[in-house]
């Protein structure tokens, strides 16, 4: 796993925090103070039923909610081939609309919604 819980805060009304240390293979890594909202994956096995649609390779998804209210997207692209390695994306969003927008409507994402509690629906009038 790429994330790094560095202490744990208590805020009180049995809240707490922790401190996340992330890679970010594209940018700087990043370091909040926040808590994990909801997780996906993929599976590299052809017969499970979330599998990637690629033999050997898999994503993880993690979404964490800072405590000034960031969202912070956490991509895990993994392998097992020879001469390949894990890539670890780290994104950040001002609002659950944001997300939406930047991460789509595939069923991974659908997923880490759910999980985490966002509504992704377009209502009909």
């Amino acid at each position: 796993m790429n994330q790094r819980v560095i202490t744990p805060k208590n805020l009180g009304d049995d809240k707490i925090m922790e401190t996340f240390l992330l890679r970010n293979d594209e940018n700087m890594d990043v370091e909040f103070d926040g808590e994990l909202i909801g997780s996906a994956s993929t599976n590299p096995n052809d017969s499970h039923p979330n599998y990637s649609g690629s033999a050997g390779r898999w994503v993880h998804m993690r979404l964490y909610k800072t405590e000034k209210g960031l969202l912070v997207l956490e991509e895990e692209k993994c392998t097992n081939w020879i001469d390949e390695t894990n890539h670890n994306i780290v994104s950040t969003y001002e609002t659950e609309a944001d997300l939406i927008a930047d991460l789509g409507t595939s069923k991974l994402s659908k997923e880490l919604y759910e999980s985490a509690g966002i509504k992704a629906v377009r209502r009909l009038l």
